[in-house]
């Protein structure tokens, strides 16, 4: 799996780096610890997901808003007016965020799932073999 580097605003003047392929590979020598480490993990990919969902819902809301204004001042929705394009591009922005969230959040799940299979099973090797091929097409569907 190739890595994928992610930066992740979490301020004005803070960036978190994370390279998504080693926060997904399980150690198969430690699996408690990786269990025990999952929950923190997907809680924190969650949260990021739903903040950024609720980015949409703001930036669908600031559309609205746009449009409302246009409409009152001119009676038309002009679609070239540079504040709808901002707000346009804005929600785009936004969108592809979640949608990218979104994916990370689902492979943390099937993560998650895999753990779970992997403390009952004795064939390892055949379950983390299925899981890094779908991690892999996680990791392609994000960019990597």
């Amino acid at each position: 799996m190739r890595d994928l580097l992610v930066k992740v605003k979490l301020s004005a003047s803070r960036t978190l780096n994370v390279n998504l392929r080693k926060e997904l590979t399980i150690d198969i020598s430690n699996l408690t610890g990786e269990l025990l480490s999952q929950v923190g993990r997907y809680a924190w990919w969650a949260v990021a997901e739903e903040l950024s969902y609720k980015k949409v819902m703001l930036n669908e809301s600031l559309i609205d808003e746009v449009k409302q204004e246009l409409l009152e001042e001119s009676g038309i929705i002009n679609l070239g007016d540079r504040r709808l394009k901002k707000a346009v591009s804005g929600y785009v922005r936004a969108s592809n965020q979640h949608d990218f969230l979104l994916l990370v959040k689902e492979a943390f799940e099937h993560r998650r799932d895999t753990l779970i299979i992997l403390m009952n099973s004795q064939s390892h090797e055949s379950v983390l073999h299925h899981y890094n091929s779908i991690i892999s097409n996680y990791l392609m569907a994000l960019g990597a």
